[in-house]
C-alpha cells in the first residue's frame, strides 16, 4: 500500500514493485533474499528490483514518521498481528549484485 502513495515509483512495473516488495519481506524476515525459482517465476534478477527495491525500503523505513499514518495505523491493530511495528532491517544491497 505505501508504493501508492510515492510518485517515485511510477517509473516502475506492478510487477517489478510487487517482486521487489517479495524481496524486502523475505529479508525483513530473515530469509534468503531471492532464488532461482523467484527469478524464474518473477522473470526479475535481483540486480533488476535493485533500484525498485531501493526506493520501496525507504518507504517502509520511514513509514511510521510519515505525514500520512494512516497505513501504518491500519497495521498496527491486532487483527493484523501489529506487522508495522516489526523493525525494519537494513538491505545489504551488495547482495543484489551477487549470483545465488
Amino acid at each position: 500500500e505505501l508504493s501508492r502513495l510515492d510518485y517515485g515509483l511510477l517509473q516502475f512495473l506492478p510487477s517489478q514493485i510487487a517482486a521487489s516488495c517479495v524481496m524486502l519481506a523475505l529479508n525483513n524476515n530473515n530469509k534468503s533474499h531471492w532464488s532461482t525459482t523467484l527469478e524464474h517465476y518473477t522473470g526479475y534478477t535481483p540486480r533488476a528490483l535493485r533500484e525498485c527495491a531501493t526506493v520501496l525500503h525507504r518507504l517502509h523505513a520511514g513509514a511510521r514518521s510519515s505525514t500520512l499514518p494512516a497505513i501504518s495505523e491500519k497495521y498496527a491493530k491486532e487483527k493484523l498481528d501489529k506487522v508495522s511495528d516489526l523493525p525494519v532491517r537494513e538491505v545489504n544491497f551488495a547482495l543484489y549484485d551477487q549470483t545465488y
